[in-house]
Protein backbone atom coordinates (compact mmCIF):
# COMPACT_ATOMS: atom_id res chain seq x y z
CA UNK A 1 0.00 0.00 0.00
CA UNK A 2 0.86 3.46 -1.16
CA UNK A 3 1.02 5.95 1.58
CA UNK A 4 1.82 9.87 1.52
CA UNK A 5 3.82 10.89 4.32
CA UNK A 6 1.67 13.95 5.85
CA UNK A 7 1.99 13.87 9.35
CA UNK A 8 5.09 14.74 11.31
CA UNK A 9 5.70 11.72 12.92
CA UNK A 10 5.92 9.42 9.66
CA UNK A 11 7.77 11.91 8.28
CA UNK A 12 10.31 11.88 10.59
CA UNK A 13 10.60 8.20 10.84
CA UNK A 14 10.71 7.93 6.69
CA UNK A 15 13.68 10.80 7.34
CA UNK A 16 15.42 8.87 9.92
CA UNK A 17 15.33 5.10 8.02
CA UNK A 18 16.58 7.34 5.09
CA UNK A 19 19.95 8.21 7.35
CA UNK A 20 20.12 5.00 8.21
CA UNK A 21 20.38 3.86 4.64
CA UNK A 22 22.59 6.47 4.20
CA UNK A 23 25.33 4.63 6.31
CA UNK A 24 24.26 1.43 5.04
CA UNK A 25 26.73 -0.41 2.53
CA UNK A 26 24.43 -1.86 0.88
CA UNK A 27 22.58 1.24 -0.30
CA UNK A 28 25.96 3.23 -0.69
CA UNK A 29 25.57 3.36 -4.53
CA UNK A 30 22.01 4.45 -4.57
CA UNK A 31 22.57 8.06 -3.20
CA UNK A 32 23.17 10.91 -5.03
CA UNK A 33 26.14 13.29 -3.20
CA UNK A 34 23.61 16.01 -3.59
CA UNK A 35 22.10 14.43 -0.02
CA UNK A 36 23.17 15.09 3.62
CA UNK A 37 21.90 13.34 6.18
CA UNK A 38 19.94 14.60 8.82
CA UNK A 39 19.41 17.22 6.06
CA UNK A 40 17.93 15.69 2.91
CA UNK A 41 18.70 16.82 -0.50
CA UNK A 42 21.89 19.79 -0.77
CA UNK A 43 20.17 21.84 -3.57
CA UNK A 44 22.56 25.02 -4.40
CA UNK A 45 21.53 26.36 -7.49
CA UNK A 46 22.45 29.87 -9.02
CA UNK A 47 20.22 30.73 -12.17
CA UNK A 48 21.91 33.04 -14.67
CA UNK A 49 20.85 35.41 -17.46
CA UNK A 50 23.79 36.41 -20.29
CA UNK A 51 22.60 38.32 -23.10
CA UNK A 52 24.72 38.70 -26.78
CA UNK A 53 25.48 41.88 -27.72
CA UNK A 54 26.34 43.52 -31.00
CA UNK A 55 28.58 46.26 -31.36
CA UNK A 56 26.29 48.57 -30.94
CA UNK A 57 25.01 47.06 -27.64
CA UNK A 58 22.07 45.96 -28.58
CA UNK A 59 21.12 42.80 -27.18
CA UNK A 60 20.73 40.00 -30.42
CA UNK A 61 20.19 37.11 -28.02
CA UNK A 62 20.57 35.48 -24.43
CA UNK A 63 21.20 32.68 -22.81
CA UNK A 64 19.57 31.14 -19.58
CA UNK A 65 21.11 29.01 -17.28
CA UNK A 66 20.86 26.83 -13.83
CA UNK A 67 24.57 25.70 -12.53
CA UNK A 68 23.98 23.21 -9.93
CA UNK A 69 26.73 24.06 -7.67
CA UNK A 70 27.62 20.94 -5.83
CA UNK A 71 27.82 18.41 -8.76
CA UNK A 72 29.06 21.20 -10.68
CA UNK A 73 26.78 20.62 -13.69
CA UNK A 74 25.00 23.44 -15.59
CA UNK A 75 21.35 22.14 -17.62
CA UNK A 76 18.23 24.49 -18.19
CA UNK A 77 19.58 26.02 -20.53
CA UNK A 78 17.72 28.30 -22.80
CA UNK A 79 19.26 30.10 -26.06
CA UNK A 80 17.42 32.97 -27.86
CA UNK A 81 18.83 34.23 -30.94
CA UNK A 82 16.14 37.60 -31.34
CA UNK A 83 17.44 38.20 -35.08
CA UNK A 84 15.46 35.08 -36.35
CA UNK A 85 18.35 34.46 -38.82
CA UNK A 86 22.15 33.09 -38.26
CA UNK A 87 24.61 36.03 -37.07
CA UNK A 88 28.26 35.73 -37.01
CA UNK A 89 28.18 37.90 -33.44
CA UNK A 90 25.65 35.40 -32.31
CA UNK A 91 27.51 32.17 -33.26
CA UNK A 92 30.72 34.18 -31.63
CA UNK A 93 28.58 34.59 -28.73
CA UNK A 94 27.61 30.75 -28.08
CA UNK A 95 31.70 29.82 -28.13
CA UNK A 96 32.06 32.47 -25.78
CA UNK A 97 28.92 31.00 -23.50
CA UNK A 98 30.44 27.55 -24.24
CA UNK A 99 33.99 29.26 -22.73
CA UNK A 100 31.90 31.03 -20.09
CA UNK A 101 29.97 27.39 -18.57
CA UNK A 102 33.44 25.84 -18.82
CA UNK A 103 36.28 28.44 -17.86
CA UNK A 104 34.60 30.55 -15.08
CA UNK A 105 32.06 28.11 -14.17
CA UNK A 106 34.26 24.97 -14.45
CA UNK A 107 31.73 23.02 -15.21
CA UNK A 108 32.14 19.32 -14.99
CA UNK A 109 29.09 19.00 -17.44
CA UNK A 110 26.64 20.95 -19.46
CA UNK A 111 22.93 19.65 -20.28
CA UNK A 112 20.34 21.08 -22.65
CA UNK A 113 17.54 20.73 -24.73
CA UNK A 114 15.65 21.44 -27.48
CA UNK A 115 12.12 20.29 -28.75
CA UNK A 116 12.53 17.96 -32.09
CA UNK A 117 11.07 19.69 -35.21
CA UNK A 118 11.99 22.99 -33.95
CA UNK A 119 13.91 26.07 -35.63
CA UNK A 120 16.64 25.31 -33.00
CA UNK A 121 16.81 21.65 -33.51
CA UNK A 122 19.22 21.32 -36.05
CA UNK A 123 21.91 24.44 -34.62
CA UNK A 124 21.66 22.30 -31.34
CA UNK A 125 22.91 19.21 -33.19
CA UNK A 126 25.54 21.36 -34.79
CA UNK A 127 26.82 22.61 -30.93
CA UNK A 128 27.71 19.01 -29.76
CA UNK A 129 29.05 17.62 -32.65
CA UNK A 130 31.30 21.08 -32.70
CA UNK A 131 32.41 20.67 -28.68
CA UNK A 132 32.70 16.75 -28.92
CA UNK A 133 29.27 16.34 -26.95
CA UNK A 134 26.56 13.93 -27.64
CA UNK A 135 22.86 13.65 -28.41
CA UNK A 136 21.85 11.59 -25.16
CA UNK A 137 18.14 10.71 -26.48
CA UNK A 138 14.66 11.51 -26.92
CA UNK A 139 11.89 12.12 -25.06
CA UNK A 140 8.59 11.63 -26.42
CA UNK A 141 6.07 13.94 -25.84
CA UNK A 142 7.68 15.88 -23.51
CA UNK A 143 7.14 19.42 -23.81
CA UNK A 144 4.13 21.42 -24.18
CA UNK A 145 5.73 24.45 -26.31
CA UNK A 146 3.86 28.11 -26.74
CA UNK A 147 2.05 26.81 -29.83
CA UNK A 148 0.22 24.72 -27.74
CA UNK A 149 1.50 21.02 -29.40
CA UNK A 150 3.36 18.90 -27.44
CA UNK A 151 6.90 18.14 -28.82
CA UNK A 152 9.29 15.24 -28.01
CA UNK A 153 12.80 16.33 -26.69
CA UNK A 154 15.96 15.71 -27.96
CA UNK A 155 18.51 15.71 -24.84
CA UNK A 156 22.16 16.91 -25.18
CA UNK A 157 25.27 16.93 -23.25
CA UNK A 158 28.92 17.80 -23.55
CA UNK A 159 31.37 16.79 -20.74
CA UNK A 160 34.32 19.24 -19.76
CA UNK A 161 37.30 16.66 -21.15
CA UNK A 162 35.08 16.72 -24.44
CA UNK A 163 34.71 20.59 -24.30
CA UNK A 164 38.87 20.49 -23.40
CA UNK A 165 39.53 18.40 -26.60
CA UNK A 166 37.62 21.00 -28.91
CA UNK A 167 39.69 23.81 -27.27
CA UNK A 168 42.88 21.69 -28.04
CA UNK A 169 42.12 20.99 -31.52
CA UNK A 170 41.08 24.78 -31.63
CA UNK A 171 44.21 25.53 -30.48
CA UNK A 172 46.61 23.09 -32.79
CA UNK A 173 44.31 24.76 -36.11
CA UNK A 174 45.61 28.40 -34.63
CA UNK A 175 49.33 27.22 -34.78
CA UNK A 176 49.22 25.53 -37.98
CA UNK A 177 47.67 28.45 -39.62
CA UNK A 178 50.12 30.97 -37.56
CA UNK A 179 53.12 28.82 -39.32
CA UNK A 180 52.02 28.42 -42.64
CA UNK A 181 51.45 32.45 -43.04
Amino acid sequence: MLVHVQDEKMSHDVLDMIDRAYNDDYFKNAFSNEYVPGQGLREEVTTGIVASTDKEGNIVGCFIYSHYIFVNKVTGITAFNFKKRPSITYAKDIEAFCSFLFDTLKAHKVNWCANVGSATEKLQDKIAKKYHGRIIGVYKDDAAAADGKIYDVKEYEIMRADYLKFVEEREEKKNVRNHQG
